[in-house]
């Protein structure tokens, strides 16, 4: 189970969606439609917490990777804790493994930053929309429907979607 979260402006599509996800032989108490209720978009907006972690996890196994390539490269030109006569391929450890940790650390705390800042883009992007008068339309699917309710909502001017574990309890 998925949830998919979108925007529609105008209310008479979103209606006319939800009319469509309900014949597709979606359960109504599986979509959620919001209108003006801003904190209530945030919440929404907020639930994703586990893509922000998978996010940082990501950023810090790329740095261990840039991060250890790096360092070997540079390991096999000089060694930083061993005398110029010791340069050469014997540095590599070393600096491979100063490298990965390096780049593990930087990753980790650049993931983190990016993860945050796009949640918090995510968040504040829901919230002034439907404060703004934009309906946000929240749907939990089953994975093999998850192509068609995006198609079937993108045909209705849906923008902004997002997917994600499910939001909605069923």
């Amino acid at each position: 189970m998925v949830s998919v979260a979108a925007l529609i402006s105008d209310h008479v599509k979103a209606g006319h969606a939800v009319q469509k996800l309900r014949e597709r032989g979606i359960a109504p108490g599986a979509i959620r439609t919001i209108t003006r209720d801003p904190a209530a978009a945030r919440a929404i907006a907020n639930r994703s917490r586990g893509e922000r972690l998978a996010v940082m996890i990501t950023g810090a196994l790329a740095g261990l990777l840039a991060g250890g390539m790096g360092g070997w490269v540079l390991g096999s030109h000089f060694d930083v804790l061993s005398p110029p006569t010791n340069w050469g391929v014997l540095g590599q450890p070393t600096s491979a493994a100063i490298g990965a940790g390096l780049g593990l650390a930087i990753g980790m705390i650049l993931g983190w930053i990016l993860a945050w800042w796009g949640n918090r883009r995510h968040v504040a992007g829901y919230a002034r929309a439907v404060e703004d008068g934009d309906l946000l339309l929240v749907v939990n699917v089953d994975e093999g429907q998850l192509r068609e309710t995006e198609a079937l909502l993108a045909s209705y001017g849906a923008r902004d979607l997002h997917i994600g574990a499910p939001l909605i309890a069923s």
